[in-house]
């Protein structure tokens, strides 16, 4: 998962994973790729996660500012292992060891992550579809499949949608500051009982797959 130039001599080590209860894998790691000129090493809090079991991963994303992992406390001259870790289905909390205060104290910091969530769809009414944790004041599309997860390349949004045959799904929304964003679409009359795959997409960035039963 680390996407960092091999052989620089960077470490990245002490990760802690956890998983949400839709499957999203989520990991944290102390990560010294922006300390060149330090002595000794200094670290930054880095993230990643894979919606896929795995198989692939997200951009890397600094979470915090760099700290010195060897101050120790009182004495001892390393960083103590005090990573926890929690995901939920929108993102993922993290209590973290550092030394922003010249001595090792725990600090908590809460990553949100690009989600989609659907409310339930029925056949006949407005669907509600929520985007939360996406890069905010950008260009966001939802995308549909009759067919199931798959793999589909959308060069002009360079991103991989897990679905298989994607269509969009209504227009172009704009995430406010935040990163949030909401469609109300038409679920057509009919077609109760029909299972629709769905999944957000921005520039280089996907959400979850939410899988659906229209009602």
């Amino acid at each position: 998962m680390n996407d960092d130039q091999m052989g620089n001599g960077a470490y990245q080590w002490m990760p802690a994973m956890s998983v949400s209860p839709k499957g999203r894998i989520d990991v944290v790691w102390y990560d010294s790729r922006n300390s060149s000129g330090h002595t000794p090493p200094w670290m930054e809090l880095y993230f990643s996660k894979s919606e896929d079991g795995g198989s692939s991963w997200s951009t890397n994303e600094r979470l915090s500012d760099a700290f010195d992992t060897t101050v120790g406390y009182p004495s001892q001259s390393k960083i103590g292992d005090y990573i926890q870790t929690n995901s939920d289905d929108r993102g993922m909390n993290i209590v973290y060891s550092a030394t922003f205060n010249g001595g090792q104290d725990l600090y908590f910091i809460r990553k949100n992550v690009f989600a989609l969530d659907i409310p339930r769809l029925v056949a006949g009414t407005d669907g509600e579809f929520d985007v939360t944790g996406a890069k905010g004041n950008t260009a966001t599309y939802l995308a549909y499949s009759v067919k199931g997860e798959g793999s589909t390349f959308v060069a002009t949004l360079n991103v991989t949608l897990n679905l298989q045959n994607p269509k969009q799904a209504g227009g172009m929304m704009m995430t406010n500051g935040a990163g949030d964003a909401q469609w109300m679409l038409p679920i057509p009359s009919g077609i109760t009982g029909k299972v629709l795959w769905f999944q957000a997409a921005q520039v280089e960035k996907v959400s979850n797959v939410e899988v659906e039963t229209v009602g």
